[in-house]
């Protein structure tokens, strides 16, 4: 697995959210689940679609629009013990190392009415809640350590249309791992050990030389 797999993670990471909810959608069409609001089932317009963000026709609605991601990268020390030493070998001397990353993604619910956008925000963060969403996504190599938060409620001015679309933020905490395996002899310590090199001061020509 490269170090790239950091921000690769994300986009997967996007594709498996989108995928739960719309799994979470058509189940609710087909009969399987039956949203409610305690005393009577909720309906929607047309079967909701949960889209990225970048991928959205603004005709299609009501959404749930998967959209900006903000966090990063958390320190790992090589001198911890970070190694999964159980395959080494004498035949497969690899190195294995990896770090955690902590995100933030953004949901954006959008709808043409106020109540179905307030339904909508219900069921995404009811499910998104559930532990069986945990389950799911842990599967893919995703932790989720909290519920989904909401953020600023949105009015939505698209082009072309004359009608108004209501949104509302919502966020939700990610968390997983990057992780490599490289050959002994590639260690980074060891490739960095390999090329370093000192400078000192010539008096005799006046200029800064490198010492290998």
């Amino acid at each position: 697995m490269s170090l790239t797999m950091w921000y690769r993670g994300i986009r997967f990471m996007k594709d498996f959210m989108c995928q739960y909810l719309n799994y979470i959608f058509i189940a609710n069409k087909k009969g399987s689940l039956i949203f409610t609001d305690g005393t009577k089932s909720i309906q929607f317009s047309s079967t909701p679609e949960a889209v990225k963000r970048a991928s959205w026709e603004y005709r299609v609605l009501p959404a749930v629009l998967v959209g900006k991601v903000t966090g990063g990268l958390q320190y790992v020390s090589f001198s911890k013990d970070l190694l999964d030493r159980s395959k080494d070998s004498d035949t497969d001397q690899t190195y294995r190392d990896g770090g955690d990353f902590d995100i933030n993604l953004t949901l954006e619910v959008r709808a043409t009415t106020i109540e179905e956008r307030d339904n909508l925000t219900d069921i995404t963060g009811i499910y998104l809640a559930h532990p069986d969403a945990k389950d799911y996504f842990l599967r893919q190599g995703f932790r989720l350590p909290e519920a989904p938060k909401l953020g600023s409620e949105l009015d939505v001015r698209e082009p072309t249309i004359d009608y108004p679309i209501y949104g509302r933020e919502m966020s939700i905490r990610i968390l997983s791992r990057w992780q490599e395996e490289r050959p002994m002899e590639e260690r980074l310590l060891n490739v960095i050990t390999d090329v370093t090199t000192y400078t000192d001061f010539d008096p005799d020509t006046g200029r800064v030389v490198i010492i290998p």
